[in-house]
């Protein structure tokens, strides 16, 4: 079994998270895929005691993956853990969407732990079908169908004890139609009674006695009949009934019970996104009355709590995106949730002097200026460049990019260089 090593620390925001190996597998390699991860929290091991790990991912394909049973802790004061991915884990070509460990204690996420999976292609194994796996639902259909076959066990017995009694009673007739034609000789010889009415008596006791054989050979074949019929339904049910699409959930705020939901994107109050990560798929819900419970939304960080009848806010531990794109000078930026929602915000900057700049920025009132700078070495070593982009909230979701500076101390001129914005995430 092939295995790779990672490192995580938790206290570390996703993009500031060491460089973590690709993990690369092929169409098929389910069960034979596994990953040994130690988990950090400010440089020192993090504590697993009493905590669990899932998987979750988006598959490239679009379906969902969700294993509960794949992960097993090995140092829990080590903040180490082990995890096989399952058959479904690596059966659609591609890069996944989306794919993270959860760590839970109970039903509470404690820390999500974010990385990168492809799977190549396998053009010799045929047959390898992609589909959503959800761990649970797993459970249940095998909990399902072995209570299906301890419930055919147990006819199967009510049903060899009733060919048992039917049997007897073939027995019972036949030895009673012997006696019978025995009885019929000893008439006929004596001349006890007259002909016709003995005969007419004799016809009417055989007819009745056909009529209960052929019953009983009916219930015989009924039983099996039935049988077949049940056992048919239930397979049914079993391969097709599970894997069919649930009812799609109209609104998050209707859910009052603990259950598994299915929402897509028709379903209303969402958390917000600006792409089509997780557009559809299951929604968990744990509820310990109508009023009070906890929403998460799988295959993602987010969930949603309801205290005493009313929905909070939704949260989630990883950074979410606001904006991708090419935001420049006098460009203006249309955030896909407010900015009230947030604690800092992580800006993504192409400098001249840093292509890949990334920025920590905390919430600015509306129309107050702000400013990013960055600062490098001329290749010359007689000066230096300093980048600096202004920006300006006009309201909650809404951003001005008001100018692009570069200043050349070396020769002391201020140019309008080719700055930009790619990316704005938002974090809780």
């Amino acid at each position: 079994m092939a295995n790779q090593d990672l490192v995580f620390d938790i206290s570390k925001a996703h993009l500031e998270q060491i460089n973590q190996q690709l993990i690369i597998g092929r169409v098929g390699d389910g069960g034979l895929k596994a990953v040994t991860v130690s988990v950090m929290s400010n440089g020192t091991p993090y504590d697993l005691t009493g905590k669990t790990v899932s998987f979750e991912g988006l598959k490239p394909d679009g379906t969902h993956i969700i294993d509960a049973n794949g992960g097993i802790v090995l140092n829990e004061q080590g903040g180490i853990f082990r995890y096989v991915f399952p058959y479904q884990a690596f059966a659609a070509m591609g890069e996944y969407e989306q794919a993270f460990f959860k760590v839970s204690r109970g039903s509470q996420t404690d820390t999500t732990l974010e990385f990168k999976i492809k799977v190549l292609e396998n053009k010799v194994e045929m047959g390898i079908n992609s589909v959503s796996f959800i761990s649970d639902f797993e459970n249940l259909k095998a909990q399902l169908k072995q209570a299906y076959d301890d419930f055919l066990e147990q006819i199967k017995s009510d049903q060899d004890a009733t060919q048992n009694i039917i049997e007897s009673t073939k027995t019972t007739i036949q030895s009673l139609q012997e006696q019978l034609n025995t009885l019929n000789t000893k008439i006929k010889n004596s001349d006890i009674v007259t002909s016709g009415q003995y005969e007419n008596d004799m016809r009417t006791l055989n007819d009745q006695i056909s009529q209960f054989n052929s019953a009983v050979d009916n219930l015989g074949k009924s039983v099996s009949a039935d049988l077949g019929e049940m056992k048919q339904k239930i397979d049914t049910a079993i391969v097709n009934k599970m894997d069919t699409t649930p009812v799609v959930l109209a609104d998050i705020h209707d859910i009052i019970s603990t259950g598994v939901y299915w929402y897509n994107s028709t379903t209303q109050n969402l958390p917000p996104k600006l792409n089509g990560d997780n557009a559809n798929g299951f929604i968990f819900a744990v509820f310990s009355d109508q009023d009070n419970g906890l929403v998460t939304l799988q295959g993602s960080d987010w969930h949603i709590e309801k205290y005493q009848g009313a929905y909070r806010n939704w949260v989630s531990k990883s950074p979410v995106l606001l904006f991708s794109g090419s935001a420049k000078a006098g460009d203006t930026i249309k955030l896909a949730a407010d900015i009230s929602n947030f604690s800092y915000f992580l800006f993504e900057v192409h400098f001249k002097t840093d292509y890949y700049h990334v920025s920590t920025q905390r919430p600015v009132p509306v129309n107050t200026v702000f400013y990013i700078n960055n600062a490098g070495l001329k290749s010359n070593g007689k000066g230096m460049y300093q980048d600096e982009i202004r920006l300006k909230y006009t309201d909650g979701k809404t951003l001005v990019v008001t100018e692009c500076l570069s200043l050349d101390t070396e020769k002391m001129e201020i140019s309008n260089p080719d700055i930009y914005i790619s990316s704005i995430k938002g974090v809780f």
